[in-house]
């Protein structure tokens, strides 16, 4: 199944048009790097709205599970092929009310580079592969607790850091 988007339609929840547009979906776009050591591929993906999931953030465990450098991991594959040097997976930096969107950079080898189209299939296959198997209960439960070890014995951060966490956290509260 693929992820339902509103295009054309403003969403009946919030009123906001989705920014997926037909035109820019399945588009690749082909830029000279000013770097030339460096040469990456940057899979963009749309995703529903997030925030009233916050609290679960689901988007922490498929961003988890897409950087797993484990045995049969897209990243253990990719690499033992010789044609990536590293794989990160983000979200947009803010959650734009209506919707997301998930990045999956991939810094390439020079066979990388040749093999582009494959290092797209491994991805998109591995995407299903996840999509299929649903969210892993096992893994939310480790990252759970691997955050709450950080809150409670990691380091204090900056007060300032700290004050944005809050008001950022504060604001998300509204959408209970």
């Amino acid at each position: 199944p693929h992820l339902r988007t509103t295009v054309g339609r403003r969403d009946s929840g919030n009123n906001i048009p989705n920014p997926y547009l037909p035109n820019i979906l399945q588009t690749i776009t082909y830029m000279v790097p000013v770097r030339h050591d460096l040469t990456e591929v940057i899979f963009r993906f749309p995703m529903p709205e997030l925030l009233p999931h916050w609290k679960s953030d689901p988007i922490h465990h498929i961003v988890n599970v897409i950087e797993d450098t484990r045995e049969n991991s897209l990243i253990f594959n990719l690499k033992k092929k010789g044609w990536i040097l590293d794989l990160s997976a983000s979200t947009s930096d803010k959650d734009v009310v209506g919707s997301n969107q998930l990045n999956i950079v991939v810094a390439l080898t020079d066979a990388g580079l040749e093999n582009i189209k494959e290092v797209g299939k491994m991805v998109f296959v591995y995407l299903r592969l996840m999509r299929a198997s649903g969210l892993n209960e096992e893994i939310w439960l480790q990252m759970k607790d691997i955050c709450e070890r950080n809150f409670r014995f990691g380091e204090p951060a900056a007060s300032e850091l700290t004050a944005i966490h809050l008001a950022e956290t504060l604001a998300l509260d509204t959408f209970e």
